[in-house]
């Protein structure tokens, strides 16, 4: 019995033993699995975060260069029409030197060519644009009797104008009807359908008022009686009327020549994007200087803490 009680000491021994090493094996475990667990959580935070930011660099590139792209849009449209006026002015000359040599073909070719120019230059300018909208808008609502097409027709008449006035080089040839297309949807939408007329035929009415158009159509009603005196070989009827539309011509290109609009240059994005670097910078700088200043000075506990053990110390 007394040479038994060693040896069940001794396994008695041996298994806490092993307990002890497999607890702090389980517990050395337990927590690289816990700093496995929070580093993986760590670097998905990370990326997250390097997604997060690389989202924002491209949605902010996007931003820029849809501005970028509007505004050479914009700019593009508005030379659009002047171009086409030195296109009718071109072959204007044609067809006056045509005229002066009686060559009735050559004439008439070139008039036909101008009236397609002119035609093309109707359906360009903004109040053209409008007055589509508001027409398709008006067939909507008396025709179709859907004032849900009234009412999409009428908020693209009404983008076209705000786009115009606000970014194009021709600005100035967008009529005054944009608060009146916006108190027309309003009643569209409201199914008050006698007022949205009301006020859509008021609309058609401004826009047909505006210079520009109306001088275009005064250049086609001279094209259509130079056509006419052509065809009479009425030869000096048909040079006075080449002259007045040349005269025509002189003014739509006068009234019709775009604005600079200046678009926003890289150079001018470049400087921001620096200047609201460096503003960022100094702004980590002086967080950074804070956060050392704060962890250098020692708190209020503890220099209250550090002055009573020196006052309770004994002097030697």
């Amino acid at each position: 019995m007394k040479r038994l009680l060693p040896l069940s000491v001794a396994s008695l021994l041996i298994v806490l033993v092993g307990c002890e090493i497999t607890t702090s094996g389980e517990a050395r475990r337990g927590s690289s699995s816990e700093r496995t667990v929070n580093e993986q959580q760590f670097e998905l935070l990370q990326r997250i975060d390097e997604f997060e930011e690389r989202t924002d660099l491209a949605l902010d590139s996007l931003m820029k260069d849809a501005d970028r792209r509007r505004a050479q849009e914009s700019a593009e449209t508005g030379a659009a029409v002047a171009k086409d006026v030195q296109a009718a002015q071109s072959v204007l000359r044609e067809a006056e030197e045509a005229a002066q040599q009686k060559k009735h073909e050559s004439a008439a070719a070139g008039l036909a060519r101008l009236d397609h120019i002119v035609l093309s230059m109707q359906a360009e300018v903004p109040a053209a644009v409008i007055s589509q909208q508001v027409e398709r808008a008006v067939a909507a609502i008396t025709v179709a009797h859907r004032p849900a097409d009234a009412s999409a027709a009428l908020l693209v008449a009404y983008d076209e104008g705000v786009r115009e006035a606000k970014a194009n080089a021709t600005a100035h040839l967008v009529p005054e009807v944009l608060k009146d297309i916006e108190r027309a949807k309003t009643y569209t939408d409201a199914g008050r359908s006698q007022e949205a007329l009301a006020v859509l035929n008021l609309v058609l009415e401004k826009a047909s008022q505006e210079p520009t158009a109306q001088m275009l159509e005064k250049v086609r009603e001279g094209i259509a009686g130079a056509k006419d005196a052509l065809g009479r070989q009425a030869w000096p009827v048909v040079q006075a009327e080449l002259l007045e539309l040349d005269r025509m011509l002189a003014e739509v290109a006068s009234r019709v020549q775009p604005e600079p609009v200046a678009p926003p240059t890289v150079e001018a994005e470049e400087i921001e994007e620096t200047a609201a670097s460096g503003e960022a910078e100094e702004g980590a700088v002086e967080t950074a200087v804070e956060e050392e200043a704060t962890e250098e000075a020692p708190s209020v506990e503890e220099a209250g803490g550090d002055a009573a053990t020196r006052e309770a110390a004994p002097a030697p």
